[in-house]
């Protein structure tokens, strides 16, 4: 029985003529085998009214099962001069009868066809084991003496990793054989069936070749004839509803294969003529299929203008687009419609992400918002939960940087909500690092709001969620500084020095990472001012838990930081705390040399700021900070015995007097 191929309905796949394959698949067997029970003799039974008779008039060799009782004057009745009935739940008789009609028969060699269809039976396990390896041989030798629809088979199948690898390479491979038998056999063809193989084949195979081999100019020489034999089918058919579609979707694939070149020239002939046909489709036949062609046809023209950098253009074109889609969407409701609405509303979320874009920006994103609540709440299915989660964690972010706080609080708490409602093993990466991220507006609205306590509670559960993302992203190390350094500035505030330790120096740890690693961050004098004072603030914990000498390496290490920022008030007042806390220790210490040296950067660097701001408490600074060397000296005349020191501080401490009298 392993060369017997098995054949029923199940093979039938979306698209193929049902009476047609019935027809071909009995001509081409020699049995044909019933399976009868009571349904069989019912009225209008298929068996009645097309596939015995067909059986009869071919002359097949016909077996009768009984699977359940029948009545067999019934069965007489309905199918003239049927055979007696074999018990078809007796295993041994029903193999014994099968072997003694087959050797009744004259052997004939396994012809495309028979291959084809018992190839499948091994890969489905129909009537046999499963044995995926023999199958694919099968459909391979199926294939290679012409049967289309095993070349079409293995090229699905690897085009999507079915029973065998992925590999673009081998879907392409069997496309293009594909296309030989259909030029050999059908290149004049009028039968539907055997254009649709032709147009999927062609189609298909240019998609491969451009996605794994880059081979544009052999992909578009594959469409350029498709092109060629639809337009004689066309002529031969007059089929234009059918016609103009594929024409439109060749010319759509020709314009990626520019885009993908960045040709955007040629890109848009093309693209731009597949929008035309996809219209006159429209008016030709008024249909969603169409309708979805079209707009995916709109945003491929929008990648394009995008690609070019027209802002405005590809603002008109996202409107017209959405013009086009919001009519389709209250004709068409169907899933496939509205995740492409989906699409076109972030397209357009993403491209007015710029304050300039006001109020219409945020509409757009309210809009965004509705249809992924409409596709999560409808399918139910994780990626619309997903999508729904970066569409509230995105917009609540666009809402709370616009201003409107309260509003982008609304769309993070119910971001919490719906995360807290998905299945822990639906949890995507995705999903950890978006409430994350809303994690960290919610901790800042709730400092700004004095609530400290639930600010915390978020940066716990944003750093959580944050270390729970498997794949890392830049993103990723982004999120985390900042959750980091919101723990870190908490438990300092706190007093709890050792959790403040952990999250700095985590801080920092992240900071060099995006310094070495993202070339735009480390090139930012604002992220390097921030890792300066970080590295500050932990020398603050070490002076705090009694590590001097850690405290100072931090102190030096973050005044080397700041002396690499360009020149700004803000430089001029970090360095100057940086280097009275750097006196201070010294001098506590008894170095009172390097103390001085630290004391007279800090007068240098406040008298620095105080020339850009002359702000009280600027001034304020250079006097204690110039008191203080004073006091030094004092110290210098009695330990050090430097009367000339000790005069200049006493004269310098007469004219600060001074200065605060006129503030006073």
């Amino acid at each position: 029985l392993r060369y017997i191929a098995v054949w029923y309905d199940e093979f039938l796949v979306p698209g193929e003529n049902f009476n047609e394959n019935i027809e071909k698949a009995l001509r081409n067997g020699k049995l044909f085998i019933m399976a009868v029970t009571p349904n069989t003799v019912e009225d209008g039974n298929y068996i009645i009214t097309t596939e015995y008779p067909m059986a009869i008039s071919e002359n097949k060799t016909i077996i009768p099962f009984e699977m359940i009782k029948t009545d067999r004057n019934e069965l007489e009745k309905r199918f003239k001069n049927i055979p007696e009935c074999v018990d078809g739940n007796d295993g041994k008789t029903v193999f014994d009868t099968i072997i003694k009609k087959l050797g009744e028969m004259p052997a004939k060699e396994k012809n495309a066809e028979q291959e084809y269809l018992l190839g499948r039976a091994y890969l489905s396990g129909i009537d046999v084991e499963v044995d995926t390896e023999r199958g694919i041989k099968l459909l391979e030798s199926a294939a290679a003496r012409g049967s289309i629809r095993a070349a079409c088979q293995l090229s699905f199948m690897y085009l999507t990793g079915n029973g065998v690898e992925y590999s673009l390479e081998k879907s392409s491979r069997w496309s293009e054989r594909e296309i030989e038998i259909l030029k050999d056999k059908y290149s004049e063809t009028r039968e539907l069936e055997e254009y649709l193989f032709f147009v999927d084949a062609y189609i298909s195979c240019a998609g491969c070749i451009t996605q794994h081999i880059n081979n544009y100019e052999k992909a578009r020489g594959l469409l350029f004839d498709a092109i060629k034999f639809i337009t004689g089918y066309k002529e031969r058919t007059k089929d234009e509803i059918l016609c103009v579609k594929d024409i439109a979707l060749c010319n759509q694939e020709i314009g990626k294969t520019y885009l993908r070149e960045g040709n955007t020239e040629k890109a848009t002939t093309y693209i731009d003529s597949a929008g035309d046909y996809f219209r006159k489709s429209i008016k030709k036949c008024f249909s969603e299929e169409n309708y979805i062609n079209l707009v995916k046809n709109m945003l491929l023209q929008i990648e394009i203008v995008k690609t070019e950098g027209k802002g405005e253009e590809y603002i008109k074109n996202c409107e017209d687009m959405l013009k086009s889609v919001e009519a389709s969407v209250s004709l068409f409701s169907s899933m496939e419609m509205k995740q492409l609405y989906e699409e076109v509303y972030f397209n357009l979320v993403m491209l007015t992400d710029d304050e300039k874009f006001g109020e219409k920006r945020l509409e757009i994103c309210k809009k965004w918002v509705k249809i992924c609540r409409e596709l999560a709440e409808e399918s139910g299915y994780i990626v619309h939960k997903s999508n729904l989660v970066r569409a509230l964690s995105g917009v609540g972010r666009r809402y709370y940087q616009a201003g409107k706080t309260e509003e982008g609080v609304m769309f993070f708490n119910e971001l919490m909500i719906l995360v807290n409602g998905i299945r822990a093993n639906q949890l995507t990466d995705e999903i950890f690092r978006e409430q994350a991220y809303a994690c960290v507006f919610m901790v800042d609205y709730y400092m700004e709001n004095n609530k400290e306590d639930k600010a915390m509670s978020y940066a716990v559960k944003g750093m959580e969620s944050e270390m729970k993302v498997e794949n890392l992203k830049k993103e990723d190390y982004h999120i985390r500084l900042a959750l980091s350094e919101m723990l870190a500035k908490a438990y300092h505030e706190k007093k709890k020095y050792s959790e403040a330790k952990k999250y700095y120096l985590q801080s920092i740890e992240l900071y060099e990472y995006l310094t070495d690693n993202d070339a735009e961050y480390g090139n930012d004098y604002e992220h390097l001012n921030e890792y300066g004072v970080t590295i500050d603030r932990l020398g603050e914990v070490y002076e705090e838990i009694g590590a001097k000498k850690d405290a100072l390496s931090c102190y030096e290490k973050g005044m080397e930081v700041f002396r690499k920022c360009p020149d700004c008030l803000r430089k001029f007042k970090d360095i100057a705390v940086c280097a009275g806390k750097l006196y201070n220790i010294y001098a506590h210490n008894s170095d009172l040399n390097t103390a001085f040296g630290y004391s007279l950067m800090a007068k240098e660097y406040w008298e620095k700021a105080i020339a850009i701001e002359k702000e009280y408490k600027s001034l304020l600074a250079l006097t204690y900070c110039n008191i203080v060397l004073l006091e030094f000296y004092t110290g210098a005349k009695k330990d050090l015995n430097d009367s000339i020191k000790a005069e200049e501080c006493k004269k310098k401490l007469e004219e600060l007097t001074e200065e605060i009298k006129k503030f006073n």
